[in-house]
């Protein structure tokens, strides 16, 4: 009788987990929707994805991140934000999450907001080149806005 209340269990926990496939699927087809310029619904998609409910855990971090990835590299700024939070979430102390999230930043000219989270990064993993690469990066000229005249 145990061993059919383990089993049970075991079934019922991969019934309550998440589907990575039907996840990714989900999420090609919202990189379909904006190849087909069809912006909102691949928002739509986006949104749903990151709000889901599903019992997520740190292992399915690589997701969020992943996803953001690509977000981040369609110019999707903001929606790469939420997947990249999402995935601290799961694992706050992932040095190349907020990599992803200074170079996010850097990407939107929010300068401060770069330096700290590439400065976050290498305080988690002092070898991480890339984040010492932007941080030197960060405060280049061609980066930073013109100062204003009498200033």
């Amino acid at each position: 009788a145990t061993a059919k209340y383990v089993s049970a269990e075991k079934e019922y926990q991969k019934i309550k987990g998440i589907d990575e496939d039907n996840i990714r699927a989900n999420f090609g087809l919202g990189l379909v929707y904006l190849a087909l310029k069809k912006a909102d619904k691949a928002v739509y998609i986006f949104d749903r994805l990151v709000r889901l409910e599903e019992t997520f855990e740190p292992r399915h971090k690589h997701l969020f991140n992943e996803f953001g990835i690509s977000l981040r590299k369609q110019g999707l700024f903001d929606e790469a934000l939420k997947y990249y939070f999402r995935a601290r979430e799961l694992s706050p102390d992932d040095d190349h999450l907020l990599l992803n999230i200074a170079r996010v930043y850097f990407e939107q000219h929010r300068l401060p907001e770069a330096e700290a989270a590439a400065r976050q990064a290498l305080a988690l993993n002092p070898d991480l080149a890339e984040a010492r690469r932007l941080l030197d990066h960060i405060w280049d000229a061609p980066a930073r806005p013109a100062p204003l005249p009498g200033l």
